[in-house]
Formats: C-alpha cells, structure tokens, sequence
C-alpha cells in the first residue's frame, strides 16, 4: 500500500476537502495505480454504507425549539425540588469536610516528609547490611568511614593468614639487626 499521507489525500479527494491541484495530483494518481483505485473504491462502499444505514431523526418541532425546551424543563425539576435546610451543625459539619480534611491531608503529608527527612538524616549509613560470609574460600574485609560518609568491601579469594602474635622485641635485639 502506499504511504499514509497518499491515503489520506485520497479519503480528502473522496470527501470533496482537497484544493484543485492536489484533487488533479490524486486523479493521476488514481489513473497510475490500482491498489490507490482499490483504496478509494472501499472508502466509498464504507461511507455509502454508513450513510445509509445511519437512522434519520425528525424532530417534531424546530431544532432550537426543541433544545430549549428541554432546558427549559431541566430548569423547572430543579426549581420544583426542596431545597433541604441545613441545621448550623449540618453547615458545620460541611465547613469542616470542605476546609479542615484538606488542610489534615496537607498536614499529615508535611508530617511524613519531616519523620522521612529525619530518619535519613539522623545516620545515612542506617540502609547498611552486615555481611555474613559463610563460604571458607573468600575471605570479607570492611572499611567504614562515617566522617567521610564511606563503607568500603574488599572480597579476596585466599583466606586471610592466621593472626600470628609478634614476638617480644627488646632493645638488645635491634642493636643486633643494625650492625
């Protein structure tokens, strides 16, 4: 099918919608290409069709007549209807449920935002997970720095070397290692 700019030029030549030298473009059109004929052939079998099944209503009176004597009525139920009478509790009550339940919403919303604000900003590092590693092959080091606002994971694959006490160095043993 053609591109959908040639439809819709061809749906505007159907309609009647098109300047003169763009209807002339699309006859040519028509006259070069039968899948563009096809198109316009089954545009005008769908609008013939709706056309004549649309139901046609006639209006007993003239148009403007009949809109406004609908208007009309409408206005006369909402007049004939009693008009309930509010108590000063009932208009209290209305005052509240307009003005103060907003107002609440507002309130609890600012309220939850400070209590959120705080619970961040009291220790941001709160969201931390200790680590439990129970694997023996990789070995879990941590680093962190509240000052610096840092939390530092090293995973290495050897196991750490077993924490040796260093011996007791004396004086006498330094001046040996120097000369």
């Amino acid at each position: 099918m053609k591109d959908y700019n040639a439809q819709l030029k061809v749906q505007a030549y159907l309609d009647g919608e098109l300047p003169d030298t763009e209807a002339r473009q699309v006859e040519a059109w028509l006259a070069q290409d039968a899948e563009l004929r096809g198109l316009l052939s089954e545009l005008r079998c769908t609008r013939d069709a709706l056309r004549d099944n649309e139901p046609e209503v006639k209006l007993p009176v003239p148009h403007e007549l009949y809109w406004s004597g609908i208007a009309r009525a409408i206005e006369q139920a909402e007049a004939a209807q009693p008009r309930p009478v509010e108590s000063p509790a009932q208009r209290w009550l209305a005052w509240l449920q307009r003005y103060l339940a907003p107002a609440a919403a507002v309130a609890a919303v600012a309220l939850l935002a400070i209590g959120v604000g705080r619970f961040l900003a009291d220790n941001p590092a709160r969201h931390y997970v200790e680590i439990i590693n129970y694997s023996t092959d990789i070995h879990v080091s941590s680093f962190r720095s509240p000052s610096e606002k840092m939390f530092v994971v090293w995973l290495s694959r050897n196991a750490p070397p077993a924490a040796v006490a260093a011996p007791a160095v004396e004086e006498s043993d330094w001046e040996e290692f120097y000369q």
